[in-house]
């Protein structure tokens, strides 16, 4: 039996590559579903984020930089939004760290250095 090349996108791959290529979409399928059951779980422990009230979520951001952070009680998501590196002012300086898109975040005071395109899930001090 004669092995066909196939395309695949832009590349030529053959049977056993195109095994590596599905292994390879299926663990980054799997990294977002389990990024998606932690924000769930995240959600669930921690009433500042399932409480419902609208009146109790505070919003900064800025549009030209591109970022925003959204708090509720001593929880704050910050987002950079940006595709480059930036720090993003924190509404408080922050406790713990409950969950991050992509590691190399930097704390600084009452900043954070995010990675572009990235958010980090803060536990604050006050």
């Amino acid at each position: 039996e004669s092995r066909q090349p196939r395309f695949v996108g832009d590349e030529i791959v053959d049977r056993n590559d195109r095994l590596f290529i599905d292994q390879r979409e299926h663990i980054g399928l799997a990294a977002i579903l389990a990024h998606h059951r932690d924000l769930i779980a995240l959600r669930r422990s921690r009433t500042d984020l399932s409480d419902g009230r609208r009146d109790r979520v505070l919003v900064t951001h800025d549009e030209d930089a591109r970022w925003v952070v959204v708090r509720r009680g001593r929880t704050a998501v910050a987002c950079n939004l940006s595709p480059d590196r930036q720090a993003v002012p924190l509404p408080a300086a922050p406790a713990a760290v409950l969950l991050a898109s992509e590691p190399g975040f930097v704390f600084g005071g009452h900043q954070v250095e995010l990675t572009g395109a990235s958010i980090v899930v803060l536990d604050l001090l006050s």
